[in-house]
This record gives structure tokens, sequence and C-alpha cells, in this order.
């Protein structure tokens, strides 16, 4: 399964009509190095920054340091919670 930042990236890739072959040659890699960062199987801060120009947007906009917190709907209480994915405060 794809993480949310990967699903973005190829969004992004595909709105933008770019490949990561493209990326790639830009930055003077091979493609593999590409997708190694992208899917997160390699973090280089360099090729972050390569792939976030190449598609317009910044390093924190495809990778946040943070997920977003979820907000989650509690039937019997009308109310929503923060899910806090299990981390922190408390646990």
């Amino acid at each position: 399964m794809l993480n949310h930042a990967v699903k973005k990236i190829k969004i992004v890739m595909i709105e933008k009509e770019i490949t990561g072959a493209e990326i790639a040659r830009r930055a003077g890699v091979d493609r593999s190095s590409i997708h190694h960062v992208i899917t997160g199987k390699c973090r280089s801060e360099r090729l972050r920054q390569v792939i976030a120009e190449a598609l317009g947007v910044t390093v924190d906009e495809l990778w946040p340091e943070k997920p977003p917190k979820i907000q989650k709907y509690r039937k019997n209480t009308n109310t929503y919670e923060r899910d806090n994915q299990g981390k922190g405060e408390g646990n």
C-alpha cells in the first residue's frame, strides 16, 4: 500500500506531466534513485529538493515531518476527537 506522501507525489507528477526519468535527468542520477526517494526507501535531501522543484512545490508539501492529525467522529457523543495515531500524549 502506498503511503500518503507517495500518492501525493504521483498525483502531482501526473498533473505536471513529468516522469521520474525526467526528474532523474535533471538531477543527473539514475531514475531508480528518484524512485527510492519518492517511495521512502532512501532519504536524500538534495534529491527531495530536486523533485520538489521539478513539481513546483516545496519539500515540506511533499514530505511533511509530522503526519496531519486525523479527527475521528464519535457517534455516541456526536463529537470529534483528535487521533494522535497512538503516539505521545500518555501512550
